[in-house]
């Protein structure tokens, strides 16, 4: 999403990371490869004129509030418009705000907020999320 905002599509009005990251599997290689990162946002926060929001739980396991602030403050200090929220939490792993149902009216005024700040038209209500199904590792396709 924040390359996508460094270089838009024709139209693209304001957009929206959830958790954003990027991590390596192997730990020995993780200082130097959060400063690659952080590089690497900074460089797209140099020409990112887009106004994006980004929304991190606060007790994330998967993407830790901690890597957003950094790629934030990288992104911004560049010159990269965005708006961070980082003080939502979750039951359990955060990360699953963003996947379960009962996430939806927590992280969705943050997002209305925003999109009503770009201009753009909210909708009536919630997408309903009666046919959404939670897939978890141990199930089988």
């Amino acid at each position: 999403m924040i390359a996508l905002t460094a270089k838009p599509l024709p139209g693209l009005l304001a957009a929206i990371d959830f958790a954003g990251e990027v991590r390596t599997a192997k730990p020995d290689l993780e200082s130097c490869y959060n400063e690659t990162l952080m590089k690497a946002v900074a460089h797209f926060g140099a020409t990112s004129r887009t106004p994006m929001l980004w929304v991190y739980a606060g007790n994330d396991i998967e993407s830790p509030v901690e890597v957003g602030r950094r790629m934030y403050k990288a992104f911004t200090d560049a010159g990269g418009n965005a708006e961070l929220i980082d003080n939502v939490w979750f039951p359990g792993d955060g990360h699953n705000l963003f996947f379960h149902p009962e996430g939806i009216p927590i992280w969705a005024p943050y997002v209305d907020a925003f999109l009503e700040k770009q201009g753009l038209k909210l909708m009536d209500g919630l997408i309903p999320v009666s046919n959404m199904r939670i897939v978890t590792q141990g199930d089988k396709q």
